[in-house]
């Protein structure tokens, strides 16, 4: 099934508030946060059903190390499937 990407304008706000807040105690923190980040985007695209609905259809993907997670939609349609992330503080 082809999957189109949508994130919504949500994340970036929360990603940068993350990211300015990591950067004040430390360079790397920042650096590292935005790294799981990206590989927490990455392991959802290879593995969308790895996760677990914490009510349907939205599921939770925890970012390595950081106190963030990733909620994921999946909404299907006749042609494709849509995936909605937002990024949010526990």
């Amino acid at each position: 099934m082809v999957y189109e990407v949508i994130i919504k304008p949500i994340v970036f706000p929360d990603v940068e508030e993350a990211i300015i807040f990591y950067n004040k105690i430390a360079d790397y923190l920042a650096i590292r946060f935005y790294e799981n980040l990206q590989a927490s985007l990455e392991e959802i695209k290879l593995h969308p059903d790895n996760y677990f609905y914490i009510s349907k259809p939205v599921r939770r993907h925890t970012i390595k190390k950081f106190p963030y997670s990733i909620y994921d939609i999946i909404s299907d349609s006749r042609d494709h499937s849509d995936r909605c992330w937002s990024c949010q503080k526990k």
